[in-house]
């Protein structure tokens, strides 16, 4: 169990961007499944006490950019003529 959240995390970090596409085309919502996993793993990594602040920031950081960019794109396909 020692360094799990630390093996997981990077997968779905990567997994989240790709599945947020996916989602956005098949308007499915398995980016949301992947979102949780991955701050799991963070919660877990962060009780071992492996993962430092400042990449968990910039983490999350790329995480809310690039889910505003798809609801704006998704919000712009839903007013187009």
């Amino acid at each position: 169990m020692q360094n799990l959240g630390y093996k997981i995390m990077p997968v779905s970090f990567i997994g989240y961007f790709i599945l947020r596409v996916l989602d956005f085309k098949w308007k499915k919502h398995i980016s949301k499944l992947v979102k949780s996993i991955w701050y799991l793993a963070v919660g877990i990594g962060t009780l071992d006490g492996d993962i430092r602040v400042e990449r968990l920031v910039v983490m999350m950081i790329f995480f809310d950019a690039f889910d505003s960019f798809m609801d704006y794109k998704s919000e712009k396909n839903k007013y187009k003529i």
